[in-house]
């Protein structure tokens, strides 16, 4: 969901809204739901007055990054603050097939050395592929949105090998716009704001309409 006015809203475990002070516009709820509202409710947002964020990302693992107003990227470390890793990029997406990134330029980027104690990682290992928007779903599921608005799937994902060895596309009749996948498939919202129905996929990972 989207939102861009001072208040965002979260669905509680109860199916409940509730209003969070905090300026963001764009939120992403993974399998760890508790986790993101508490990070949102405890964390510094209203400490950190001079960042505003413009895009969140949690999805499956106990990941959470950010990127604020200024292209400038955060995670989540020791459960209760936000901590710069120093780079630029335009959108983040973390989850069980890693933390992947969007750069300015539409540069496709894998951030490595990621382990408990280090949640922000080591380095950005630079990928093949233009995307404008991407998504980190369940282990071997990475899909995109490319600059030629095609839906590219990462293929060859694995835990021995993360950056995979190719791009898939997938035939997909409209024009996307953004695309999120988790345990109930890939779903789609196209340029003229509707959402499609999930991909069903397996896991080499083959995705069908």
């Amino acid at each position: 969901m989207n939102q861009s006015s001072n208040f965002g809203f979260c669905i509680s475990t109860k199916l409940k809204f509730l209003n969070i002070e905090a300026k963001f516009l764009n939120l992403s709820i993974g399998q760890h739901f508790n986790l993101l509202i508490s990070v949102l409710v405890t964390t510094t947002w209203t400490d950190r007055k001079n960042e505003k964020m413009r895009q969140i990302d949690s999805g499956i693992t106990n990941a959470v990054w950010a990127i604020n107003i200024s292209d400038a990227v955060y995670t989540l470390k020791d459960l209760n603050k936000l901590e710069n890793v120093p780079t630029s990029q335009k959108y983040i997406t973390a989850g069980e097939s890693g933390v992947w990134a969007v750069g300015n330029k539409g540069e496709v980027q894998l951030r490595l050395g990621i382990t408990d104690d280090l949640p922000e990682g080591k380095q950005w290992y630079p990928v093949i592929g233009e995307m404008e928007q991407i998504d980190s779903g369940p282990l071997g599921i990475l899909c995109g949105i490319t600059t030629k608005q095609t839906i590219d799937c990462r293929t060859g994902v694995s835990l021995n090998d993360p950056k995979g060895n190719g791009w898939s596309t997938i035939s997909f009749e409209k024009k996307p716009k953004h695309i999120s996948c988790g345990e109930f498939g890939c779903w789609v919202v196209t340029r003229s704001n509707k959402v499609r129905n999930p991909f069903q996929f397996s896991f080499k990972p083959v995705f069908y309409l």
